[in-house]
This record gives C-alpha cells, structure tokens and sequence, in this order.
C-alpha cells in the first residue's frame, strides 16, 4: 500500500521528523492528521510500518521532555483540554496504548528485534521522569488505568520474557512502580483485611 511504501522510501526519515512536528502543531487539524497517519502506520499489516508508527509516537512524546519550550507546557498540575499540548499528549497515549494491547498478538509473526525495539521504547518511555511535569507512568494511569496492555504484554511468552529484561535495564521503573504501591498502602487502610 501506499502508506507502507512511504515507510520504506528514502525519505522516511525526513518526513518522520515532519510528522514529529505535526503532532505538536498548536492547530489541531494539523496534530490530528499527525495522529491519524500514525494509526494508518500501525493497522497496515506491515510489520516494519506497525515497529516505525509505534516507535515515533512514543519517541514524539519522550522528545518533548528534553524540549524547553514543549516541556514547559507539559502537564504538571492537572490536565486542561484548552491546552494543545495536554491534548495531543493524551490523544498519542490512547492510540499507543489501544494498539499496545494487540501488539502480542501481532509479534509472533514479527521479527525478534522489532519486537525488543518496540519494547525497549515503551520501557524507555515509561522510565522518563520529571520533577516538575508529571511523568509518562503518570499520565499512563489517566490513559489506560486499568493497564490493559500490560496485561496483553504479561500474557505472551514472547513479549513477557522481551519486557522482563528491558524492566532490568531500566530499573528506575521498577522503583517509581514500587514507590507508588508504597505509598497508596500507606496513605489507605484496609478494613477488609483487620
């Protein structure tokens, strides 16, 4: 098809960049055709389509926390739709995490190293922290607070053992997850369990 022919061309890299752009444009005709090419990418049956529109968005949203001017109108204090950035943050969220729970199914007929370098992005991604934005875990947990697609990732053996080992190599992860429990265990009583 044509969209997996624009994948593969020379030009890929240039015009990946252009659609990075596009997802932040203040305009949000322009930030929804961005999102809309991205999910065209990942429902194509192409699997090197599916790895590029999966890796680009969540390589679009950890870019604007190195942004100065992106980052500063991330949110940090709750979530306001008259901000254009706060919406194209949480539009990116649910597409990535609607397809993230079917992925599993899909990498069987993968390549191995397009389904760790998918992982190793969603881990990366999930491992930015910010003192005075909140982080992608976070914001997780407003897109996908049942973490559906953990669950789909958890259940594969593929995919499991895959995130298993990219959790180690970002054990900051592992600590901000752990934290959370913590303290909603300490902030909580369970009547049901005295």
């Amino acid at each position: 098809s044509q969209i997996t022919d624009i994948v593969g061309g020379e030009s890929w890299p240039s015009l990946k960049t252009g659609f990075r752009k596009a997802l932040s444009d203040p305009n949000p005709k322009v930030s929804d055709l961005g999102l809309k090419f991205h999910a065209r990418l990942m429902v194509s049956g192409s699997h090197f389509a599916v790895k590029e529109g999966f890796q680009n968005l969540l390589e679009t949203v950890s870019s604007w926390y190195q942004d100065k001017k992106i980052s500063a109108l991330l949110p940090s204090c709750g979530m306001s739709t008259e901000s254009h950035i706060h919406v194209a943050f949480l539009n990116i969220l649910n597409l990535v995490f609607s397809i993230a729970a079917d992925l599993p199914r899909m990498w069987i007929r993968f390549p191995h190293r397009y389904v760790e370098e998918m992982v190793d992005t969603m881990v990366a991604f999930l491992s930015i922290s910010s003192s005075s934005q909140y982080s992608p875990l976070t914001l997780l947990g407003v897109a996908d607070p049942e973490a559906e697609w953990l669950k789909e990732w958890l259940h594969s053996h593929l995919s499991r053992s895959i995130l298993v080992a990219k959790l180690g190599k970002y054990k900051n992860v592992l600590k901000i997850m752990s934290d959370q429990v913590k303290q909603y265990i300490q902030q909580n009583t369970f009547e049901h369990f005295k």
